[in-house]
């Protein structure tokens, strides 16, 4: 069988994305014992994989999965600003956050919606402060 490296060789045991038709189901994630309803003990993680360097095009990236959300994260840069009017002695941060088409109930469009614009906003408000934006002017 021929080795396909596009592929993240993920684990064995995989939650597929399905989506289901009609109500939501709605269940419990805590018993009223206090437990997790999943079998974990009270200070158990969730089981996890994680692997770096999924996206070879990106400076770094990264791919997580618990159970049934899977993340892949890149991070492109800093490149030089292009116009003159963004000049400016302090870096800028940007951050676009996307659901993949298939991962909610209703499809998402291709085009950024007002959510995901407002999680992007999160992002580049949470990550700020760890980037050390004064060392890199005339970037994006």
């Amino acid at each position: 069988m021929p080795v396909d490296n596009k592929r993240i060789a993920g684990p064995e045991i995989t939650q597929p994305v399905v989506l289901r038709e009609g109500k939501r189901l709605r269940k419990l994630l805590i018993s009223s014992e206090g437990q997790p309803q999943d079998g974990r003990k009270a200070d158990e993680l969730r089981p996890m994989f994680l692997r770096s360097g999924v996206v070879s095009q990106a400076r770094g990236s990264a791919y997580i999965e618990m159970q049934r959300t899977k993340v892949t994260c890149a991070v492109y840069g800093p490149r030089e600003s292009s116009r003159q009017q963004e000049f400016s002695l302090k870096g800028k941060l940007t951050c676009e956050f996307k659901f993949a088409p298939f991962s909610c109930w209703q499809r998402r469009q291709h085009m950024q919606d007002s959510e995901e614009k407002e999680f992007s906003s999160f992002v580049v408000q949470a990550l700020e402060p760890a980037v050390c934006l004064e060392y890199m002017t005339r970037t994006l």
